[in-house]
């Protein structure tokens, strides 16, 4: 299985109710999360690109925005100012993201104020939404979803029983002609094409014209695509035409199956985020922090290689 991750940050900007004490600046609205120097650090920077508001969590790494914790539980770390801090920062000039990934402080910009959190939690509540793109929603696909909103993989529908349910195959009935060229999408509406009216729509058929040969075994070039072996002559490939039910006498393999899995996770400083500085000035008293969310897409590639 290949691993391909893609980084996608968003962080959002949180409001204060009229009776919170409020920051003279919090415009952070151009974000972006890093992983700097092996220790995981988010971090917003502000418009004016003088400010920054900073989350240290030492000793975990970028591997929490796309797993699901065990419990289902969000992650929370206490606030102690040594390996989980909150910070937030102005400078005497332009901050960029080499300034966070230094191992050794910049000479510039300098900090000219600093402000830190006296306690308070970090939550980060990660959710999971997979997709194999086949134009088809997952509820319509046997997707199993437990009490606690996670999915149930292995309860899951799973028609060619390749270990790969439907709501995640590109090719849920295992026969080589992917699932969105097996329905039709006419306006906004599905249509279950079923090619010899057997009942079993052509997505979950394994032979589409009932001629007796599979749809995967009438392949006849090769190519692990079936729908692309047409007569000439003809318009339509032979795994549609019932007179033609000639088998491929070659090996066929199933082809490969990507699928998206798309993590969500929501951060938010809780049990009261308050900002002071070394003469214990406050600059933010608020029970709550929306600081942002984190999207990270994994694309995942499974060969199904066994041969037929």
């Amino acid at each position: 299985m290949k691993r391909f991750l893609t980084f996608l940050a968003a962080l959002s900007l949180a409001a204060c109710d009229d009776g919170d004490l409020t920051l003279e600046r919090l415009n952070f609205d151009d974000t972006v999360v890093e992983t700097p120097c092996g220790e995981l650090l988010l971090y917003k920077i502000g418009s004016s690109r003088e400010e920054s508001l900073m989350i240290e969590l030492q000793g975990e790494s970028a591997e929490i925005f796309n797993t699901l914790p065990a419990d289902g539980q969000p992650r929370e770390y206490t606030i102690n100012n040594s390996g989980v801090k909150a910070l937030y920062r102005i400078f005497d000039g332009e901050v960029n993201r080499n300034y966070f990934c230094n191992e050794i402080p910049p000479i510039a910009p300098l900090v000219i104020e600093e402000w830190f959190a006296t306690g308070g939690t970090v939550e980060i509540a990660t959710n999971l939404e997979a997709d194999d793109n086949d134009n088809l929603p997952a509820s319509l696909e046997g997707i199993v979803v437990n009490p606690d909103g996670t999915i149930n993989r292995e309860a899951s529908q799973d028609t060619d029983g390749d270990g790969l349910p439907d709501y995640l195959d590109i090719d849920d009935d295992g026969d080589n002609v992917l699932t969105s060229q097996e329905i039709e999408i006419t306006n906004t509406d599905i249509v279950f094409t079923d090619t010899d009216g057997d009942g079993i729509p052509n997505y979950l058929d394994t032979d589409d014209d009932n001629d007796g040969v599979n749809t995967i075994d009438e392949d006849l070039n090769g190519d692990n695509n079936p729908a692309n072996d047409i007569e000439v002559g003809n318009t339509e490939p032979n795994y549609l035409i019932a007179s033609l039910n000639i088998a491929t006498t070659l090996p066929v393999s199933r082809r490969t199956h990507n699928f998206i899995e798309t993590y969500t996770s929501t951060i938010a400083i809780t049990d009261g985020f308050q900002l002071i500085n070394g003469s214990q000035e406050v600059k933010y008293d608020v029970p709550r922090y929306e600081f942002g969310t984190v999207t990270v897409e994994v694309t995942t590639a499974e060969q199904q290689a066994s041969e037929f």
